[in-house]
């Protein structure tokens, strides 16, 4: 089990959503997740980045990265406290 998958909402995100979530938590910048997203075709800008994660950020009801990480170690604690 990857410790996204404790984020209540997780599951309702697209494959998409969810790979960028873990680029994220692997400590991708935009720009890197950029180019870890480009295709044969096209690249997406740092800003389409930047959007795309702003949208599953509300999703998951946290403002930004720092808040997705507390609420990943805060589920984290709790799991290990069962």
């Amino acid at each position: 089990m990857h410790l996204l998958e404790l984020l209540p909402d997780y599951r309702t995100l697209t494959a998409k959503e969810q790979q960028l979530l873990r680029y994220v938590v692997a400590g991708k910048t935009n720009t890197e997740i950029a180019a870890l997203c480009a295709t044969a075709y096209n690249t997406p800008s740092e800003k389409t980045i930047e959007t795309w994660l702003s949208a599953v950020y509300d999703k998951l009801d946290v403002k930004n990265r720092n808040e997705l990480f507390v609420q990943l170690v805060e589920l984290g604690n709790e799991k290990l406290q069962r």
